[in-house]
């Protein structure tokens, strides 16, 4: 519907997820790879997964520096972070349910005392809000003997509010839109 943002949730997001650091250290400009898998409804409704390694230092020393790739089932490049922040952070928005493989790559200076450790996290949807919306009736009445029209009105209400639009039936008690 127009105005409407965000969509509601059709079950919890998925636990987070520990990275599996392969053994050894690539050397400079050589990666590393590893594997988490995405989970589906009905288990799991993930608007995000966000990807996040990070090393010891926090930033120092400057010359340390890991980047990462994620790849979907099929190879294809779905996110990456190639900075040079501590910790990168690669988010996949409304991810496909299957297998990613995410590439870790020593772009400057990891070593096994700056080696790298990580995690994924799951956020789910952000629940429809539907404030400010208005909405148009046309409100009728009509006998249901005869079938004829008593009257109509055109109301313009505000959704989840109540619109009070008076005697619109001769012999009727007052109509009320919600």
């Amino acid at each position: 519907m127009a105005g409407r943002y965000g969509r509601d949730p059709q079950a919890p997001p998925q636990d987070d997820v520990e990275l599996t650091n392969p053994d050894g250290i690539p050397a400079v400009g050589e990666s590393e790879e590893t594997t988490f898998t995405v989970e589906g409804l009905p288990e799991a409704d993930n608007a995000s997964a966000t990807v996040e390694i990070g090393w010891p230092g926090g930033g120092d020393p400057v010359d340390i520096d890991w980047d990462v790739f994620v790849y979907d089932s099929e190879g294809n490049q779905v996110a990456v972070a190639a900075s040079l922040d501590n910790p990168e952070e690669a988010v996949l928005v409304d991810p496909v349910p299957g297998e990613y493989t995410v590439l870790v790559n020593n772009y400057a200076g990891g070593s096994e005392e700056y080696d790298w450790s990580g995690s994924v996290t799951f956020d789910g949807p952000t629940p429809a809000a539907y404030t400010g919306l208005k909405e148009a009736w046309v409100l009728t009445c009509t006998d249901l003997r005869t079938g004829r029209i008593k009257g109509t009105r055109e109301v313009i209400v505000d959704r989840g509010k109540v619109a009070r639009v008076g005697r619109i039936c001769d012999d009727q008690p007052r109509a009320v839109v919600q």
